[in-house]
């Protein structure tokens, strides 16, 4: 499926839950969790089922986006070269986020970002009209932006196909 002149596709995936079982890592390199990892073993499968692969993935460089990251990429089949981490992405403003994807993007038309909140959720925000509290864990806003050009994306630009949330995901085992 390819984005109509004039549109973008973003989808937001804030990374699966993480571990603070070891209190001497900082934030940066908290992994996963038992559950995270489970979460991010089967819901690509559900992803891939739903909706089109991106032609990018931008990832936060913190290890529970890669995490979260590596599992979507190997689901939608991206090469590694269609998949880049960046630390600007790392506990960024709704601002930053759309600096990267500006300076990242390229002529991509749909992008996959990994990422944290708040930042992610500022972002939704900032682009959809009809805003949520919080993006919980792993969930994916597939968005569509009424914009030329990733450095084009301005607010209220987009509108959310549906919201993905992993106990609505996994709800049938």
């Amino acid at each position: 499926m390819s984005a109509a002149a004039g549109t973008l596709r973003l989808t937001l995936v804030r990374h699966a839950k993480s571990s603070w079982r070891f209190t001497t890592l900082d934030d940066f390199h908290r992994p996963l969790n038992a559950r995270g990892l489970a979460d991010a073993a089967r819901m690509p499968a559900r992803l891939t089922a739903r909706m089109p692969a991106p032609q990018l993935m931008l990832c936060s460089d913190a290890v529970r986006a890669v995490q979260t990251g590596e599992a979507l990429a190997a689901a939608f089949d991206l090469p590694g070269a269609c998949v880049q981490l960046h630390h600007a992405l790392y506990m960024a403003s709704a601002a930053g986020i759309l600096e990267c994807l500006a300076g990242a993007a390229g002529a991509a038309r749909h992008v996959m970002l990994v990422g944290h909140n708040p930042g992610l959720t500022d972002l939704y925000n900032h682009l959809i009209a009809m805003p949520v509290d919080n993006l919980p864990t792993l969930a994916v806003a597939p968005l569509v932006l009424e914009a030329p050009a990733w450095s084009a994306v301005a607010p209220g630009c987009g509108r959310i196909e549906r919201l993905l949330r992993p106990k609505e995901m996994f709800k049938d085992g």
